[in-house]
């Protein structure tokens, strides 16, 4: 949870000095509209660019475009850069582990399998790591005693 609010909070920023640097008008409260919403998978980043827009076409026909760009250049940077990294350091995974699982993910099980995977990995590798601890510890008594 802490990784997908550091995620958001990121991206957030992205947003904000997109925004700052087309002079897009309310750039802090959409920035801030877009920390919150990003927090929805998948969904989030659709929902935030709608009030950015909104308030684009009022102010120039073309920012609106700007906008776009703006919000498809953070969602590659967030993609592919921020949230393998930011997962994958909270979860102790290498970021390729996340993209890979991510992938396998949505090819068996849609966009059910991309929001589950990452938290289903982190289980099974929690529930791995103890099991093979405790046969350690139970292997290490075990060699103890018998010496």
């Amino acid at each position: 949870m802490v990784g997908q609010l550091l995620v958001s909070l990121v991206v957030g920023i992205l947003l904000l000095i997109g925004y700052l640097i087309i002079g897009l008008d309310y750039a802090f409260l959409l920035a801030l509209i877009g920390v919150v919403t990003n927090v929805i998978p998948f969904l989030g980043p659709y929902i935030a660019v709608i009030p950015a827009i909104i308030i684009a076409l009022f102010q120039d026909p073309i920012m609106a475009v700007y906008v776009g760009i703006i919000m498809l250049i953070a969602q590659q940077i967030e993609g592919n850069l921020i949230t393998p990294n930011v997962m994958g350091n909270a979860l102790s995974v290498h970021p390729l582990t996340v993209i890979t699982l991510i992938l396998a993910a949505g090819n068996i099980a849609g966009i059910w399998g991309i929001i589950l995977a990452i938290p289903f990995y982190a289980v099974v590798k929690t529930i791995v790591i103890n099991i093979y601890e405790k046969r350690q510890e139970i292997k290490d008594t075990a060699t103890e005693n018998v010496s």
